[in-house]
């Protein structure tokens, strides 16, 4: 599921997974804290970040007028900004196609869906969209970087709706799972396998942090809520304080009450997985909503 978004003449795609909210900011809303242009969410001061500005492409030439401008509050882990847009357009169910080879290191954008009356859709890469807006964070430089986007983001889209053997270049995704349990450890760490991603396995979150710090290319962490030592939730916390605030964490867990839940996504957990309903298919589904498809594996 995604959302669509409009800059300029161009469309792009916005993964539900990383969509908090939509809203609109009026010029009055707007402050700035440390040189960064900020917007009140709920109290809290949010950085505002212009989806053109960040592709580099030309938005409406009569935003910078406007009283009030659209915007999706995105979420990462625990970290959340605004991104003003032209136009919110909808909802979208996405299949998206990994980049081919030759686009495959545009870094803003993480794949290509056919949208509505088999439009192609480049869909956005939110987790490097927030890191783009932290290095660019009082830089005075332009946030889009490498070739222009205009022209790469729309090839990009095209290339990718392309060859199926050609999209599948990306690199293998590693994903670290963290369980105590080794009948679950052996069963998730079986069906990613199956499913083409590598995996490093721990049977408990010290462990598992042992992995992170003398390894940290992971590209999803999967962890159980209740561990001997550090819990599920004490465990995502200490990622979120170290070195990996943006790395995506899917919870599998029997517990299923919203309090925990909650709990849980406070810490920075994305995904939280009730074990009763927890399918091989299913499973699959949500690691490659979070991290695409690993090397060969089906788009």
């Amino acid at each position: 599921q995604g959302m669509v978004v409009r800059v300029g003449e161009r469309r792009f795609g916005l993964p539900y997974i990383h969509v908090h909210r939509v809203m609109s900011v009026e010029k009055s809303q707007r402050k700035k804290i440390e040189g960064r242009e900020v917007v009140e969410v709920h109290g809290d001061p949010l950085a505002i970040v212009s989806l053109a500005q960040v592709l580099g492409v030309e938005g409406c030439p009569t935003a910078a007028k406007a009283l009030r401008t659209p915007a999706v509050v995105l979420r990462n882990g625990s970290r959340r900004m605004v991104l003003e847009v032209d136009e919110i357009v909808g909802a979208v169910e996405m299949l998206i196609k990994p980049l081919c080879r030759s686009f495959a290191d545009h870094q803003l954008i993480l794949g290509a869906a056919v949208g509505a009356d088999s439009e192609i859709l480049p869909v956005i890469d939110v987790p490097n969209v927030f890191s783009e807006a932290t290095r660019s964070a009082g830089g005075g430089r332009s946030m889009a970087r490498g070739r222009p986007a205009v022209a790469s983001a729309s090839a990009a889209a095209a290339a990718a709706t392309g060859d199926a053997g050609e999209a599948s270049a990306a690199a293998v995704r590693r994903v670290l799972l963290v369980d105590d349990s080794i009948t679950m450890r052996s069963m998730e760490r079986d069906i990613l396998t199956s499913a083409g991603f590598e995996v490093e396995v721990a049977e408990d979150a010290e462990r598992g942090l042992e992995l992170l710090r003398s390894s940290a290319d992971f590209d999803l962490i999967v962890t159980d809520l209740q561990m001997p030592g550090l819990n599920g939730i004490e465990f995502t916390s200490t990622l979120r304080g170290e070195s990996w605030p943006d790395t995506p964490v899917v919870m599998v867990t029997t517990v299923d009450d919203q309090e925990t839940r909650m709990s849980a996504m406070s810490a920075g957990v994305d995904r939280y997985l009730v074990k009763r309903d927890f399918t091989r298919a299913s499973f699959v589904e949500v690691v490659e909503e979070m991290i695409g498809p690993a090397e060969g594996g089906a788009a």
